[in-house]
């Protein structure tokens, strides 16, 4: 996929654009208003689809919060601005915590401004500077209104499986227009609600 196809707010600076690769350098969680993201047209991911993705952390503050490596939405905000504004979508983030000092990825929906982690929410433990090879699959069979699943990978073939996360889908099917490979959280407007 050609990422300079993508559109970017971002007045700090934070993102950086490649035809290859979508870059977070500098993300503080209090940063407000920074995505990319591409439209794909209205309802483009409906029904059941497959996803694949790439990623890597190479660098990540102990303590701070979660850095949101993609989101496939119907609204373009930050996380936190489509919390306040009772928005969906599904989303893959990644927390550092203070102790243990730990990185872990975690998938989420949002539904409707309401936060629901991965079944289970275990999440999967990543190390700096390692590549992950990610497929999502959403399989509307599954449950009332759908699954979502995350199978996470070592190697590009995506032969050798690390884990599976997944979570049921909560109070519909919602079909997706806008997948979001970066964006901020804006936990400052977290703060102030």
């Amino acid at each position: 996929e050609n990422f300079l196809t993508y559109q970017e707010v971002d007045a700090l600076s934070r993102i950086t654009i490649t035809s290859s690769r979508v870059t977070a350098t500098a993300m503080l969680d209090g940063d407000d208003q920074i995505y990319a993201y591409y439209d794909k047209g209205a309802a483009y991911f409906n029904g059941n689809f497959v996803h694949f993705l790439t990623i890597s952390l190479t660098a990540s503050q102990q303590g701070g919060a979660r850095g949101i490596f993609w989101g496939m939405t119907n609204d373009l905000d930050d996380f936190q601005g489509l919390i306040n504004a009772s928005k969906s979508g599904l989303f893959l983030y990644v927390t550092h915590s203070q102790s243990p000092n730990v990185k872990r990825l975690q998938l989420a929906e949002l539904d409707s401004g309401t936060f629901y982690n991965e079944t289970g929410g275990a999440g999967y433990d990543i190390s700096t500077g390692s590549v992950y090879y990610l497929k999502f699959v959403r399989d509307e069979t599954v449950g009332t209104y759908g699954t979502f699943y995350c199978y996470i990978y070592s190697n590009a073939a995506r032969t050798t499986l690390l884990a599976t996360m997944s979570i049921t889908l909560h109070t519909s099917a919602k079909d997706y227009q806008y997948i979001m490979p970066m964006q901020s959280y804006d936990a400052t407007a977290d703060a102030a609600k």
